[in-house]
């Protein structure tokens, strides 16, 4: 018997990784999107998963705030406890500069992160974004 992702807990930040990686798939993604996973109060993965697809390589203010307007009006209306988001783009699994900028905004100009870490999904891998992954390019 096959067990779905939605009926996994998802407890800790490795959990998190292996539901995406449950999810996605090994074979990477076309387009460069943002997913948003949500969970209630005991860990259990609500049945919804959210593709927002095709958004620009840099992310503009006006996307941060209708992600925080979707979240708290799942938070009040239904049993939503925390949304996870993944970031997915075409390629390989290095980490590229408009990677960080995304999970740079979506930790600093939303509250989507503020209980599970941001994701990068590429070809093949599903990576978290780590604080020193966060840190600005300085030009040289």
């Amino acid at each position: 018997m096959t067990t779905s992702p939605f009926d996994r807990r998802v407890r800790t930040d490795d959990d998190l990784r292996e539901h995406w990686q449950s999810l996605m798939g090994p074979d990477g993604f076309g387009r460069r999107s943002l997913w948003l996973a949500f969970f209630d109060a005991g860990a259990v993965p609500v049945p919804t998963l959210v593709p927002i697809d095709d958004i620009p390589e840099r992310p503009v203010p006006e996307l941060g705030q209708s992600l925080d307007h979707i979240a708290a009006e799942l938070r009040a209306t239904t049993d939503v406890d925390s949304v996870a988001v993944l970031l997915t783009r075409p390629g390989g699994g290095g980490m590229s500069e408009a990677d960080r900028e995304w999970a740079r905004f979506l930790y600093d100009s939303t509250a989507l992160a503020s209980r599970w870490p941001v994701h990068l999904g590429t070809a093949g891998q599903v990576r978290v974004f780590a604080p020193d992954d966060l840190i600005e390019s300085v030009p040289q």
